[in-house]
């Protein structure tokens, strides 16, 4: 619990949902119990072509919680800031954007909404929609951020089942951005550490490293990525202009069907596409020339070897995604993959 005599930061906890009610409606649950005092919850529909929006509404009547719906543009009024409630009575805010902005521009939106008004929120908290949170969670990450003076801090992620760490943290320079994942996890070291990247599965972000991010650069987070490592992005410039990014390893957040999305085609084919065209993009913005000619050289070749793998298993929608991603890659095409779903099959 946060100190009583230690003034609470307003917490915004932004929440993406992309036809998957379900998952959402067991984060939300899991968020309305946390033991934080003073946050609200902005959850912003992505376009969803299911039926959504009207399943969480009505989990909110269920739950006599009041729904404000706003749309994408809209100013944000005051009916939110509702002083003296419990957590548990405030107001959802849903926006819903008419169309899937990906995920760093549907974020987006919603930070512009927490950040406006006249009781913005000092801290950000964006939260994948297929997690659940310990009732403590946001508490003992504030009080990292707090107490660290950190810019950004992340959680100690866990299956669903909590038996394995998924995240705990992550540090490497920029240059090593695509190096081997497993050699820069922090798994078993107790307490909260500084690190250099944070998962944006469930990351809080003070409210001057945003303003910093939008001035400077135009966004928030950069939309040009459209989905994955938009969060290794905006931890790079966070620490480039110099603030600290810690994990708080006892904010415990429970990460659900990970594995079970990575074994469908359609999952896999999103995330090698992405994940390999956003790769080249990330090379070309932060590393010097030598280790930029060095990614050139083996990326290619073990990317290569991933398309003859899934090939050789007949997975060809797979490799198809990832010769793509090499191609846009370096043809420069960001944004929006012209062969992204119009709906989610894991809804």
């Amino acid at each position: 619990m946060p100190d009583s005599s230690t003034p609470t930061s307003r917490i915004s906890v932004i929440i993406l949902n992309w036809n998957g009610w379900e998952d959402t409606l067991a984060c939300l649950e899991s968020v309305r119990h946390s033991d934080y005092p003073d946050y609200r919850i902005i959850l912003v529909d992505n376009g969803s072509t299911n039926d959504s929006v009207e399943r969480i509404s009505a989990w909110c009547a269920n739950n006599k919680i009041p729904v404000i719906s706003i749309g994408a543009i809209e100013v944000p009024g005051e009916a939110e800031n509702r002083d003296n409630l419990p957590p548990i009575a405030r107001p959802l805010v849903i926006i819903e954007t008419g169309k899937n902005l990906g995920f760093s521009e549907g974020n987006n939106v919603a930070i512009r909404h927490a950040l406006a008004g006249s009781r913005p929120a000092d801290v950000v908290f964006l939260l994948n929609n297929d997690t659940k949170i310990e009732p403590g969670a946001i508490s003992r990450a504030v009080k990292v951020l707090r107490e660290r003076q950190a810019g950004i801090v992340g959680c100690h992620i866990k299956d669903a089942a909590g038996t394995m760490t998924l995240f705990g943290g992550d540090l490497r320079p920029s240059k090593f951005f695509y190096a081997p994942y497993r050699f820069f996890l922090r798994r078993h070291k107790p307490g909260d550490e500084a690190v250099s990247v944070i998962w944006g599965t469930a990351m809080l972000i003070r409210r001057d490293v945003l303003l910093a991010h939008e001035a400077r650069f135009g966004h928030f987070l950069d939309p040009s990525y459209f989905l994955y490592m938009e969060d290794y992005d905006f931890c790079f410039r966070t620490q480039k202009m110099g603030y600290s990014i810690f994990v708080a390893k006892d904010a415990v957040v429970y990460h659900g069907h990970t594995a079970n999305y990575a074994q469908t085609n359609f999952r896999n084919a999103i995330t090698l596409y992405y994940s390999t065209r956003n790769a080249i993009h990330i090379a070309a913005i932060f590393l010097p020339l030598g280790w930029r000619l060095i990614f050139h050289l083996y990326f290619p070749l073990v990317r290569g070897k991933d398309i003859f793998s899934l090939l050789l298993h007949r997975k060809t929608v797979g490799a198809r995604a990832l010769l793509a991603g090499l191609r846009d890659g370096y043809l420069g095409v960001r944004g929006e993959w012209r062969k992204h779903p119009t709906k989610s099959r894991t809804s």
